[in-house]
């Protein structure tokens, strides 16, 4: 590949907001400007040289050096510790889902098409490829059914095997495992990296969904759990 690097083994997350925000609406914001950007420095650096956030860096700077936060990001590009508690109140807060709206129907087919060109550069560069669900919360993984997740989820079995850990299951229904309705706890992120580079097995897990590898040949019968799922949940709602 260009300059002569070659990864073995790429893993992509997706999950609800894959399929329905809109890249263009990512241009102007530093935490989530595309990678395309890079090439054009003066653009994508101009996001963090905002006076605003810089003047929020340099107080985080100053006033919380050394901190162990900034040690785990620095580490590992993540700042969540084990156990570390929610940053909402599940009894009082209202549960907004964190999932994104368009009317533009392209994103979905964009979506699709996207992971087609990187699971064709993988299989020319003999590079290992695996898609995984990412398990949000519940409550924005019902919303993303809304905006026809399940239906991504058909379209990516045709061009590609994915692990799933999305659903109605007993991650995603408790609370516990989240810091807010969209990102879970790393404790939930090791079970899943147990499920797909261990081989660990987890019975009652895997008969809600939660781990199950989503092929061509069993794709069909696998949304139609979902499917159902969600509909049982509603209906009790």
């Amino acid at each position: 590949m260009k300059n002569g690097i070659r990864p073995r083994r790429i893993y992509i997350g997706i999950d609800g907001s894959s399929s329905t925000a809109n890249p263009e609406g990512h241009i102007d914001q530093g935490i989530f400007c595309p990678y395309e950007y890079l090439t054009d420095r003066e653009h994508f650096y101009s996001l963090y040289l905002q006076p605003f956030d810089a003047l929020c860096s340099l107080w985080y700077f100053f006033t919380k050096p050394n901190t162990r936060n900034n040690e785990i990001f620095y580490k590992y590009g993540w700042w969540c510790e084990y156990g570390r508690a929610a940053t909402i109140d599940w009894e009082k807060d209202k549960l907004e889902p964190s999932v994104g709206k368009t009317a533009n129907e392209n994103i979905l087919p964009n979506a699709l098409k996207d992971v087609q060109e990187i699971v064709k550069i993988c299989e020319e560069y003999d590079i290992e490829f695996i898609l995984f669900t990412n398990p949000v919360h519940n409550v924005t993984y019902r919303a993303s059914v809304q905006e026809n997740y399940l239906e991504f989820l058909e379209g990516f079995a045709k061009i590609t095997d994915f692990w799933n850990f999305s659903g109605l299951n007993d991650v995603t229904l408790n609370n516990d495992n989240y810091l807010e309705t969209s990102h879970y706890k790393a404790e939930v992120g090791d079970l899943i990296i147990d499920i797909m580079c261990s081989g660990k097995s987890y019975p009652k897990l895997q008969r809600q969904g939660f781990g199950v590898k989503v092929t061509r040949e069993n794709a069909k019968e696998f949304i139609s759990l979902l499917k159902q799922q969600a509909e049982e949940y509603e209906k009790l709602q």
